[in-house]
Parts: C-alpha cells; structure tokens; sequence
C-alpha cells in the first residue's frame, strides 16, 4: 500500500475542489434545462454526454494524484557535506566492531613478535641478546639495538572521531580542524596501543613514532587567515598560517602533548610516562611527500635525524636527534607507505597489490597494518588508477584478465 505524502494529500485537495465545482455546475445544467431537455432531447444528450467526460478526467486526476510517485528532491545523502559523501560506507566500516577487531589484533600479533624476541635474547641465540647501556638493559640484534617503527594516526590514536565530525556536522577538512581535534578529549588511543607501546620499552626496545602530522598551513580562503605571512612554498607562495601562530604551539609541541596526556611512553622529560627511547620524529611532508624512508634510513643508519620541531617558532622540544644505528624489527602503520618505500614508488594500485603478495612472508611478523579505509594511498592509487578501470580489472567474468596472476 502506497503512502500518501503531503504533495500528494495537496493534490487530492485541489481535484476534490475542481469535482465539487463540477457537480455544482452539474446540478445546475439540470435545473435550468430541464425543461429545454425534454423539449430537446438531442441537446441532452450532448450535455449528459460532455458533463460525464469531463466528471471521468476530473476522477483520474484524483486517481493520479493518490496513487502516482509524488515529485522528490534530490537525495542529500547521508554527510552533512555532499563532497564527502562517497566516503560515507568506509568510514562507517572504520568505526566498526570488526574494524576495531583487526587493530587489537594486530597489536596481539605485535607484542607477540616481541616476547619471541625476548626469548631468543634471553638464550642469546638467532643474533638476538642484551646489553647494559647507562644503567638500562636494551634489547639488541647483532650488536644494534631493536626498533619498532609506528604510525600515530589511525595506527595508535582512532581518528574515527574527526571523520565522524566531518561526516555528521559537516566539519572542517583544515590542518586547524585537525588540530583542535588532536587537543580535545574525543582524540583516544585506540585499544591496546598504550599496553602495545609500553610493552615496547620496558623490554629494552626503541619505540619511533614517525607521523605525516607536519604542519601544512592553512588555506587563505578560510576567514581570519587571510593576508596572513605564515609559511611559504620554494617560489615564495604563501600558503597560510603556521599552527604556532594560532595555537601558540607547534604541531610537535601538541603531539608531544597529546601523546604523553593519552598515556603512551615519551621522550618528554617533564612527561609522568618520560622515556627516552620513545622518540617523536614528525615527516615534513612539504619535502618528502607522504614517503617515510628518510625516516627510516635514519633510524637504521644513525646520525643526525630532523625531529620536525620548529626551533625557529619553538624552543620546548630538541630540532634534531643523534641516534645510533638501529635494527627496525617492525613497523606498524595504517598506509603501507608507513612501511616501505617499495610501495611508494610503485606505479599503480594493482602494481601495489602485486608487491603486497610478493612480501607475503613479512605480513604479521616484520610488517603490521592497520585497517583503514577512509583515507590514504589505498584511496589514491584507486582513484588515479580509474574506479571503473580497476573494477573491470578483477572482474571475474573476463577470461582474458591478469589479475588471477597477481596470485600465483
């Protein structure tokens, strides 16, 4: 049974009018020419004939307006922002029970892999053993010390919140956004990544956090903002304010905050959770993109690594870091270019998938990814890669198809 909307109760109204108007004239036509009918029948005739038609088309049109589809707008879709909205499905798996599943599960798997290596150190075999360093016992691999490598966003803080603001009320896509939400109390580790870090250093190990958090400027568009200096491009483009001039603080200052507030290990001497093997190393993504390996190649090599502190704004953190040369047993990271610049030079998404498969044997034992399907390269590399022309790509019906191959 069909329900009937207000347009529809509208357009029943006016028919109802229109029939009444008739039957009125109807029953006028009848008293006046009573007399002209019986005396004409022919012209009778005529009238019973034209009155009845027109009663017929005035009932279809009641019929119509009951029973016909009613005249809709276009749907809004479900984000508050229709520019967003073909994130909507990924973003409600990534606030699934199921998504929040594997992220604990990958951090069992992580703390896992740890305890083996603490045995094996414990019986000195496989290269693994401690050392006594200035009073701290650390976990070492052939004479280097063990590093784990993570991600913060999304890898160890659910950024699920910010999406849902996003999402639901329409928020703001802007580094000063993201910012706010950082300092707010919606931003949470997810579960297990405190115990995760912490199960880290108390077993000797150096715990990097490598994230893309650098601070990009704000749009000139966005009001108050612009005419600003703020920083500017190679060519001298300005492209905003910096989050110092804002906030008072650099976005290391925040993280750094932010991350011992959550309860993870840091390098923050006035920190409750001080640790001084748990190292912030913030990506200037303006030079290196969204690629990590510089990262990376310095914890493996040593020297001197680039915090990403802004010492010209900020004193309250060290610019730089001298590190000894490091054995990365793991990495943790939601985007595989968290984890290997292999996946940052590959061409395209299915070429990605082929070099996933073919590194089949670090999944879960050097290599832990968290599952994100809102953002990220994952997204990038479909989009430039064509939806249609991936689809079609693993379609299962085209017999003459290599993706089957991408699995041998």
């Amino acid at each position: 049974m069909q329900i009937l909307n207000n347009q529809t109760y509208k357009q029943f109204a006016e028919y109802d009018i229109m029939q009444s108007k008739l039957v009125r004239k109807w029953d006028e036509i009848k008293m006046n020419s009573k007399k002209d009918c019986l005396k004409k029948p022919i012209v009778c005739v005529v009238i019973c004939i034209l009155s009845a038609v027109i009663l017929l088309f005035a009932g279809i049109g009641i019929g119509y307006g009951m029973y016909s589809e009613p005249e809709t707008s276009t749907p809004t879709g479900y984000a508050s922002n229709p520019d967003y909205e073909y994130m909507v499905g990924a973003a409600a798996w990534q606030m699934s029970a199921e998504a929040h599943a594997l992220m604990m599960q990958g951090f069992n798997i992580a703390q896992t892999n740890i305890d083996d290596m603490v045995a094996l150190a414990d019986d000195a075999q496989q290269g693994y053993q401690w050392v006594e360093t200035d009073g701290q016992r650390k976990l070492t691999f052939e004479g280097k010390q063990v590093a784990v490598v993570c991600d913060i966003d999304d890898t160890l803080v659910d950024g699920v919140h910010y999406t849902a603001n996003i999402l639901g009320k329409n928020g703001e896509w802007t580094n000063k956004a993201f910012t706010d939400f950082v300092q707010s109390l919606g931003c949470t580790a997810l579960p297990g990544a405190v115990q995760f870090a912490n199960h880290c250093v108390e077993n000797g190990i150096a715990l990097f956090y490598v994230t893309n958090r650098y601070d990009q400027g704000y749009k000139l568009s966005e009001n108050g903002y612009a005419g600003q200096e703020g920083y500017k491009k190679s060519d001298g483009t300005v492209i905003g304010s910096s989050t110092f001039d804002v906030f008072g603080k650099t976005i290391y200052d925040i993280t750094m905050e932010s991350m011992a507030r959550l309860g993870f290990p840091i390098n923050d001497s006035h920190a409750v959770n001080y640790n001084k093997n748990a190292i912030l190393v913030v990506n200037d993504t303006k030079l290196n993109g969204s690629s990590k390996e510089w990262v990376r190649r310095g914890i493996a090599e040593g020297g001197i690594v680039n915090t990403g502190e802004r010492a010209q704004e900020s004193t309250a953190y060290p610019e730089t870091v001298n590190l000894s040369s490091h054995h990365i047993a793991m990495l943790l990271g939601d985007d595989l270019n968290d984890i290997s610049q292999i996946f940052s030079e590959s061409e395209n998404a299915v070429d990605r998938v082929s070099l996933t498969v073919e590194n089949i044997d670090k999944w879960g034992t050097k290599w832990i990814v968290f599952p994100n399907a809102v953002y990220g390269s994952s997204a990038n590399y479909a989009s430039q890669y064509g939806f249609s022309e991936l689809f079609d790509y693993f379609d299962y019906t085209r017999a003459d198809s290599e993706a089957w191959e991408l699995y041998d």
